[in-house]
């Protein structure tokens, strides 16, 4: 009987695919894991969206603005999640107390949140 034997590269990246998967699904910020700026107390954040351009009453051109600033940063890292309507959400690892801040045009923010799971949130 013969066998065959598998690249050790292949071998490598089934294991790597496979812990990616499982670190993605546990690690969501998802549900009860993300918590409102008013649940949070190591978080200050806010968004802002704006029509600059309308047309027969209806938005045709958006602008959205976001930031996110950690509280807590001496007790360790908050994770902020910039909710992004129609778009990649954003997620920022918040080690000091300085003030990250974005914008989109063309997209709609939904919120900004603390990730109960990744980081400090209170």
């Amino acid at each position: 009987m013969r066998t065959r034997r598998i690249p050790w590269t292949a071998g490598a990246l089934a294991l790597f695919g496979s812990l990616a998967i499982a670190g993605a699904g546990h690690a969501s910020c998802t549900g009860d894991d993300r918590l409102s700026l008013s649940e949070a107390d190591c978080l200050n954040g806010g968004h802002t969206n704006s029509c600059s351009s309308k047309l027969f009453g209806h938005c045709i051109s958006r602008n959205s603005y976001f930031w996110a600033q950690s509280t807590c940063s001496a007790q360790g890292t908050v994770v902020a999640k910039i909710d992004i309507t129609g778009g990649t959400d954003k997620t920022w690892h918040l080690n000091d107390d300085v003030k990250r801040s974005g914008s989109h045009t063309d997209k709609h923010t939904g919120g900004v949140y603390c990730c109960n799971d990744l980081g400090l949130c209170n």
